[in-house]
């Protein structure tokens, strides 16, 4: 989870107890009031890169984190959410515990880990009911408020591409289209595809369509551009040339796809 390599020392250890800190944050706190089935837990991966330690427990990073979720019959794992902050910079003390609470600011490693795991509960509720994780995305928004007045990056509100950004776009109301389309891709796309293939096809070349007028959200990077291996096998091999091209085309025109990837 924690990955030093750029660092220059000697005893890494603090990294090792860096790694059981922010696992133990991630898996022990209570983040809402429902208890989950083993089965229904989600499945994410938070790696964080040291770029330098400073003094005091000074450390400045990057993080990468993923989140996937199983398709209806569960044969089939699919992207959810991935996003490179590179904007990660924070205090740790090792073997202090790392403490929350969502109505305070303590830390910015507590926050930031927080507002991810928000973010990902939001984004995973949201694949399962209609606009079903906003109330998780309220509590990632406030969130960042309260980081945002500690001068640390990643926050800032002005700003289009960092953390801050994707809470915003989903909670503002002008792309509720965008998460109803997200909610339908794989709820009425690719969990009936099992059962009902044409149909499944048909229901997610509708939602690329509705992405389509958000070509400019940073969503589309941080929500879609992952699912366009996924896009381009199901319109690759299980389609008519029509569909292939319409998928092509909405693809071309929202994500850093190349239509050079799909076979011939």
């Amino acid at each position: 989870m924690v990955n030093s390599d750029r660092v220059q020392e000697t005893d890494k250890d603090i990294y090792v107890t860096m790694t059981n800190s922010i696992q133990d944050f991630f898996n022990n706190t209570i983040w809402t009031g429902k208890t989950y089935k083993s089965q229904e837990k989600i499945n994410c991966s938070v790696i964080i890169a040291i770029n330098q330690r400073g003094s005091s427990g000074y450390f400045n990073a990057s993080l990468q984190i993923f989140s996937n979720r199983p398709v209806h019959d569960g044969s089939y794992i699919t992207p959810v959410f991935s996003f490179h902050d590179k904007e990660f910079d924070f205090e740790y003390i090792e073997f202090q515990s790392i403490d929350f609470q969502k109505d305070s600011y303590i830390s910015n490693l507590s926050s930031v880990l927080a507002f991810y795991a928000y973010s990902v509960i939001g984004l995973d509720k949201d694949c399962f009911s209609p606009l079903g994780g906003t109330e998780e995305f309220m509590i990632a928004r406030d969130i960042a408020i309260m980081a945002r007045n500690n001068g640390y990056r990643g926050w800032d509100s002005t700003q289009r591409r960092n953390r801050y950004s994707v809470i915003k776009e989903l909670l503002d109301n002008r792309n509720k289209d965008f998460r109803l389309a997200f909610y339908d891709y794989h709820i009425n796309g690719l969990d009936i595809m099992s059962t009902d293939l044409e149909k499944g096809k048909v229901n997610i070349l509708k939602s690329l369509d509705v992405f389509k007028k958000f070509r400019e959200l940073f969503l589309i990077q941080t929500l879609i551009e992952p699912k366009v291996d996924e896009i381009i096998n199901i319109y690759d091999q299980y389609t008519t040339e029509q569909q292939k091209n319409m998928a092509k085309e909405i693809l071309t025109d929202i994500t850093s796809f190349k239509s050079d990837s799909w076979n011939n």
